[in-house]
């Protein structure tokens, strides 16, 4: 008989996630810290927030990068590397798939500084 996961387990997961950005979290890791295998820790996680943990990974990455794009003038090579990206070319394709447009592009900088 399966235990029933709640959505803290998951929650807990999240948290983890927010707090370790930059580093390079597995889903072998995060199903560990809720007590599941991987497979099932997908399973749950994508019933809960509608993702899975790597597309949630993902968009959170992004959401701290436009904040740092925002606030500092930093190469973007750093931004990806303090998201836990370590290939700036990948963070960009990414960072683009979610957003619509390069980190590069001023008017997501300024778009950013005018919803804030």
């Amino acid at each position: 008989m399966r235990r029933a996961i709640s959505r803290d387990t998951i929650d807990a997961t999240i948290v983890y996630m927010e707090g370790h950005l930059q580093e390079k979290i597995t889903r072998d890791q995060l199903a560990s810290l809720a007590g599941l295998t991987p497979e099932h820790y997908s399973r749950v996680f994508k019933k809960y927030t509608g993702r899975s943990p790597f597309e949630y990974m993902m968009g959170l990455r992004v959401e701290r990068a436009l904040e740092l794009l925002q606030r500092s003038p930093i190469k973007i090579k750093e931004v990806a590397r303090r998201v836990g990206i370590d290939d700036p070319y990948y963070f960009s394709r990414m960072f683009k798939r979610l957003t619509g447009a390069p980190p590069s592009d001023r008017k997501v900088k300024q778009a950013i500084g005018q919803t804030r």
